[in-house]
C-alpha cells in the first residue's frame, strides 16, 4: 500500500519539495494531509486517528519475501542496521540461513514489524551473525533527476596533488 502526501484544500499530490502539482506553489506542512490514490488522480484522505486505529501486530518475526544479490539493491535504500538474534530454539535455522546467504552471495528482503509499523528490511550475513537492516521503500527516495550535479571545472595538477595530500593526511 502506498500513501501520498496531498494538499488538504484540493488533494493535489505534493512532491518531495512540498510543491503542489496543480499550481507549482510550495505547501506548508500544516496544509498537507496523507491520502491513498485508489484510482488515477482520485484519493481517499487518511487522518492520523485512522492510522491510530490500525494496530499492526508486532509478531517478533521476520517475513522473508525474496532473495537477491546485494548489488541489485540501491545502497541508498539501506538506513538502519540491527543485530538479529535467534529466538528460543532457533539456533539451527539461524545458522542455516546465515550460511546459505554466505554461500549463495545473496541477501534476504523481508518485511518486519517494529513497534506498530511495518518496515522493508534486508537480512545480511555479518561475521558470525545476521544483520537486519531497515530499508526505505524506493518511492521514499529523492528522485535523482532533482539532484543538481556540479558543473565540472578543470583542476590543475597542483590542486589535485594538494587534495590528495589532504586526504592522505
Amino acid at each position: 500500500m502506498k500513501f501520498r502526501l496531498l494538499r488538504k484544500s484540493d488533494q493535489s499530490p505534493v512532491n518531495y519539495k512540498r510543491v503542489a502539482e496543480a499550481d507549482g506553489k510550495e505547501v506548508p506542512w500544516d496544509q498537507i494531509v496523507k491520502g491513498y490514490e485508489y484510482e488515477k488522480g482520485k484519493f481517499v484522505i487518511i487522518k492520523d486517528e485512522d492510522f491510530a486505529r490500525v494496530d499492526v501486530e508486532a509478531t517478533q518475526t521476520v517475513n522473508i519475501i525474496n532473495f537477491v544479490s546485494v548489488e541489485e539493491v540501491d545502497p541508498l535504500l539501506f538506513y538502519k542496521p540491527y543485530y538479529l538474534e535467534a529466538g528460543k530454539g532457533g539456533d539451527k535455522a539461524y545458522v542455516l540461513l546465515r550460511d546459505a546467504l554466505v554461500d549463495s552471495g545473496k541477501i534476504a528482503i523481508a518485511l518486519v514489524v517494529i513497534r506498530t509499523r511495518e518496515h522493508l528490511a534486508a537480512v545480511k550475513p555479518q561475521q558470525k551473525g545476521l544483520m537486519l537492516e531497515l530499508m526505505h521503500f524506493p518511492e521514499e527516495l529523492l528522485d535523482t533527476s532533482e539532484f543538481k550535479v556540479p558543473v565540472e571545472k578543470a583542476v590543475s595538477k597542483a590542486e589535485m596533488q594538494m587534495a590528495k595530500q589532504l586526504i592522505k593526511a
